[in-house]
């Protein structure tokens, strides 16, 4: 949440690439520059396709300090670089791969406030960045990051405001979810994801157990296994009685004595 404008400053800085070097942190605001924190301009600002055209963002830097950002892209002409009292090359300046040399410079405000960005701040911003980017181009190996001094900012900036925080000794209402449960939509899905569960066991249970046996159709019993009783010997036939002198076939006609 913002609350009414109010004066505030900025602090400039510049990310460029030289004729040899690529894009780096020429000018630094000053209040980040003790804790070395501008690394997220390197990580935030990109080139923009519209010169000069001022564009905002809110950031947060890695010791944990939210900015807002103020940038514009500025590619540089020779009547930039030339030294004051001296004339401009003929021909525009280019790196050693014979691209143009592109400028990002603006401002950043503490506290993450909305900012309306007037062009009066965007000028002298883009003025210091131009006497640091002379001074790189003189020596790019040696050059060490500037500090970006503070200045009186023009621009309306909004300043953002806390929430007052609730005391340590004081009571909080209870949340519906701790008096009476979770809220029906998360019942829903709790017992979506539930049935979903049991099904997936059924199916599971039903891949995992053997198949029953198969019945054996009707009109073709199974054959059971028959068995024979052991034919018992044939005793030998005992000889035919003859009566005495018979004259039956067989016997010999003798007198048997029994």
């Amino acid at each position: 949440m913002a609350g009414p404008s109010s004066p505030q400053q900025g602090w400039p800085f510049l990310i460029a690439r030289g004729r040899h070097h690529g894009y780096r942190t020429l000018l630094a605001p000053e209040v980040l520059l003790a804790q070395r924190d501008y690394g997220v301009l390197d990580d935030s600002v990109a080139p923009s396709t519209v010169e000069d055209q001022a564009q905002v963002m809110q950031v947060v830097t890695a010791g944990g300090r939210p900015l807002t950002v103020v940038h514009a892209t500025h590619t540089a002409t020779a009547a930039d670089l030339a030294e004051p009292g001296t004339e401009p090359d003929d021909l525009p300046p280019r790196d050693e791969y014979g691209r143009p040399l592109s400028l990002m410079y603006g401002f950043v405000c503490e506290g993450g406030a909305e900012v309306r960005p007037q062009p009066a701040d965007l000028a002298f911003c883009r003025e210091a960045a131009l006497r640091v980017y002379r001074r790189f181009l003189r020596d790019e190996e040696g050059f060490a990051v500037e500090p970006g001094r503070a200045f009186p900012l023009r621009s309306a900036v909004a300043v953002a405001v806390t929430p007052r925080a609730v005391g340590e000794g004081a009571r909080r209402a209870p949340s519906l979810t701790s008096r009476f449960g979770p809220p029906p939509g998360r019942r829903l899905i709790a017992a979506a994801i539930l049935a979903a569960v049991v099904i997936l066991v059924y199916v599971v249970w039903g891949l995992l157990s053997p198949p029953p046996p198969t019945p054996t159709p009707p009109g073709n019993p199974t054959p059971h296994p028959t068995w024979t009783e052991p034919r018992q010997p044939t005793p030998p036939e005992s000889p035919e009685y003859c009566p005495p002198f018979s004259d039956q076939p067989g016997c010999s006609g003798e007198a048997y004595e029994g």
